[in-house]
């Protein structure tokens, strides 16, 4: 049927006017018509708008005084299960948006108590049953159960706050890797990265967190004193490569190759002192290279197989190397041969190191003075340093 525009309300919508949409909808609509009707329920001669708000601001544009709908005459939460359903089948939110439908409906459902109980509406075979579980609405828009799983988490995890900072900015509202990304910062950290990103100073997640780190590491003071041992683990900078274990950039604060090369190790390393240096595969080069830019040379290296894959690039990474350097002269204090490799199922914590490794070092240099950099906790017989305590 048609209605008056005059006679529509609207309230409480939950997504705001995109102009542009409505715009291109407005051509639209004067060249072909109007294809799909919104839904109304009628209430005392006034009819209130569930599902349609770009249509309808675009047929105002147009100044037509009537426009057809479908009437729908339920209440309570299945009018805002209506229209989440007609948003979410319409198929043009972003990522965020689609997080915040998808996490309501859930609620919604749980509300309702069993999902597929009495109670249907149409609308002119476009929207869908609002007693569908989320997982069979997701598989009609389009998403996997997958997809889906990661945008409730995307829509619990970042507080109201920094959703409404972000939501313009469509570099990250409709990124599901960037969402994600920030989903895992605690709130703090969130409002923070929220404020760049919607100022327009980052572009990106990664390039956020990289300004907040900078920011920070002007007020970390890289450790003083001289030692025999110098073990590190270095945060290397991944930049925008993702797997799905996780970058280093969701979990700690990382830093570049500059920054690496500029770190004073060679003022902590005696003239004769030896250093065990871990490295992924894809840094390799790079840490050869920084090995010689803290006084040291490459001599050998143990491999620790982890049992368990990474993803790489070429092949399926199942490795990390701990290269062995030396400055003068600083063979071991004790003769015991380790195997190269060791194998030691990795844990589910991120980058985080066996502590064999350690006690071989303890086992080879049981007197030296050992300092440890870029660790993150306190060792007995170590002078650990670290950002993250």
């Amino acid at each position: 049927m048609e209605i008056l525009i005059d006679n529509i309300i609207v309230e409480n919508r939950k997504r705001k006017i995109n102009p542009e949409k409505v715009g291109a909808l407005a051509l639209s609509i004067e060249r072909i018509g109007l294809q799909n009707p919104i839904i109304v329920k009628n209430e005392n001669s006034h009819y209130r708008l569930i599902a349609g708000y770009h249509r309808l601001e675009a047929i105002k544009i147009l100044k037509w005084p009537k426009i057809e709908c479908n009437e729908y005459n339920q209440d309570g939460l299945f009018l805002e299960l209506a229209e989440i359903d007609e948003n979410l089948i319409r198929n043009d939110l972003t990522v965020i948006e689609q997080a915040e439908h998808l996490q309501r409906r859930n609620e919604i459902l749980e509300q309702m108590g069993e999902r597929r109980e009495v109670g249907r509406y149409q609308s002119n075979g476009d929207t869908v049953s609002p007693l569908k579980t989320t997982k069979d609405i997701a598989k009609e828009v389009g998403l996997s159960e997958r997809s889906t799983q990661r945008r409730c988490q995307i829509a619990r995890a970042i507080i109201p706050k920094v959703r409404d900072m972000i939501r313009s900015v469509e570099t990250i509202s409709d990124s599901t890797i960037q969402l994600l990304n920030l989903s895992r910062q605690e709130p703090e950290m969130q409002e923070r990265i929220g404020r760049l990103l919607a100022d327009g100073t980052a572009k990106s997640f990664v390039d956020a967190r990289a300004r907040i780190y900078r920011e920070e590491s002007k007020n970390i003071k890289p450790p003083e004193g001289k030692y025999q041992v110098i073990y590190a683990d270095p945060p290397w900078s991944y930049g925008k490569v993702d797997d799905n274990y996780g970058p280093a950039n969701r979990h700690y604060n990382t830093m570049t190759s500059e920054e690496l090369l500029a770190f004073p190790v060679k003022d902590m390393a005696f003239d004769d002192a030896i250093l065990f240096l871990w490295v992924t595969v894809p840094k390799l080069e790079e840490g050869l290279e920084l090995a010689k830019a803290w006084g040291f040379k490459y001599k050998g290296q143990f491999i620790w197989d982890k049992v368990k894959h990474n993803f790489g690039r070429i092949n399926s990474i199942r490795h990390e190397i701990l290269l062995i350097c030396m400055k003068g002269s600083f063979g071991p204090q004790e003769l015991k041969l380790f195997d190269s490799v060791q194998t030691i199922e990795r844990t589910k914590k991120h980058s985080e190191k066996p502590e064999e490794f350690r006690k071989i070092i303890d086992t080879l240099y049981p007197s030296a003075t050992k300092r440890e950099l870029f660790g993150r906790k306190q060792i007995e017989g170590w002078d650990v340093w670290g950002s993250e305590f």
